[in-house]
């Protein structure tokens, strides 16, 4: 692990962890990505709107306070609890139905081209303390230690109603807790595409409903929090931002009643914004 320094046009310099490869065949990624592809990893089955799971936790994980004991890798770029998510036109948070942590919700289909989604869990107390649990310390400024891990990487995908020529999306979550604290990071290479076809997308993948970032309780608490560029076009530029200092990359605490973070990232509410609140067609049902 070392430090690489980023000047992003003069108007930010940031400190990114980098995290060589476990085996020497991990695939090519952003600098700030944890290694995916690798010997470790298992790939997900090709699909659309489909999910992997259920995948036990080894211990109670508190999200929102709410203790969780099982997660579904959905294919829609949705980590979910309790139940698969198989919907693909993101819908405004709060949502009472479901408990989501979603990097990048949308119609993401492995089918129309070579992109993949990739994951593993792991315990490995060296990887989970020089790699991941270190990055939360120094966004957090704490003593942090992860006992457990869950990293999916979506990598070169695509969108419904595209194929090998429509533009590619690369984006990765970590979930990482002990028994006390819960964090997630998002990380973003390329984003090139926020809507699929069924969504009102273009032959480009952009328009109509738009990608959600954020998180989502699931409860009668309304707990959630969306990035401030969620359902709008802006949200194809996360890669773009950071709450931590470096570019393409949210850091989050998610085991309280209220989501922390290191720096505060723009965050919306639950109104439509953008093309959302004038979109009058209504997401089309797939074949």
């Amino acid at each position: 692990m070392f430090l690489l320094q980023l000047g992003l046009g003069g108007l930010l310099t940031a400190w990114c962890v980098l995290t060589p490869g476990i085996s020497g065949k991990s695939l090519p990624g952003p600098a700030h990505f944890f290694s995916h592809g690798c010997k470790l990893d298992t790939k997900a089955p090709v699909n659309d709107d489909g999910y992997v799971g259920p995948i036990a936790i080894p211990f109670p994980l508190r999200f929102y306070r709410m203790k969780q004991s099982k997660l579904f890798l959905n294919t829609n770029g949705v980590l979910s609890f309790k139940a698969p998510f198989s919907t693909y036109t993101p819908e405004l948070f709060p949502q009472r139905n479901y408990a989501v942590i979603a990097p990048y919700w949308a119609d993401v289909d492995t089918t129309a081209n070579e992109g993949r989604i990739y994951y593993r869990a792991t315990k490995s107390t060296k990887y989970l303390d020089m790699t991941l649990s270190s990055i939360v310390r120094s966004a957090f400024g704490n003593t942090f230690k992860a006992k457990w891990a869950f990293i999916a990487t979506w990598d070169q995908v695509t969108f419904y109603g595209g194929s090998n020529k429509t533009p590619r999306n690369t984006f990765q979550v970590v979930l990482m807790a002990n028994k006390r604290e819960t964090y997630i990071i998002y990380n973003y290479g390329d984003i090139s595409w926020t809507t699929g076809k069924a969504s009102g997308g273009d032959k480009y993948g952009l328009g109509g409903y738009p990608a959600e970032v954020g998180l989502n309780d699931g409860t009668a608490r309304r707990r959630y929090h969306a990035l401030f560029e969620s359902l709008t076009p802006d949200i194809v530029d996360v890669r773009t931002k950071t709450n931590c200092g470096c570019r393409g990359r949210y850091v989050f605490r998610v085991d309280q009643m209220e989501m922390l973070s290191p720096e505060p990232p723009k965050f919306g509410r639950s109104r439509p914004v953008g093309p959302r609140a004038s979109l009058k067609a209504k997401p089309k049902k797939k074949p």
